[in-house]
């Protein structure tokens, strides 16, 4: 099932801050994507941040990065370019 953040009008189900924050807790390892305008952090925004696992996948609006963030850090990420991703992340 795919889950949506924020986004009006979308044929996807709403999920709320605090049931993502639970979804990470519950899931020790996650799938990971970032969207971005750019290649350099320092210029350059997040547009939506993608986490999921094979059953359940959420995507947030980039404007939340900072509050999720720190909920990823005892987390084990998967995903395609992590280098390039957590950068931004770290940023």
């Amino acid at each position: 099932m795919i889950y949506i953040v924020d986004i009006q009008n979308s044929k996807y189900p709403q999920i709320t801050l605090d049931q993502i924050k639970a979804f990470i807790d519950n899931n020790p390892v996650l799938g990971f994507d970032l969207e971005t305008t750019g290649f350099f952090p320092q210029t350059s925004q997040v547009t939506a941040i993608g986490l999921g696992t094979t059953q359940h996948q959420i995507i947030i609006p980039g404007k939340y990065l900072t509050e999720i963030g720190p909920w990823l850090y005892n987390t084990k990420l998967i995903g395609q370019n992590l280098f390039f991703d957590l950068r931004f992340t770290i940023h």
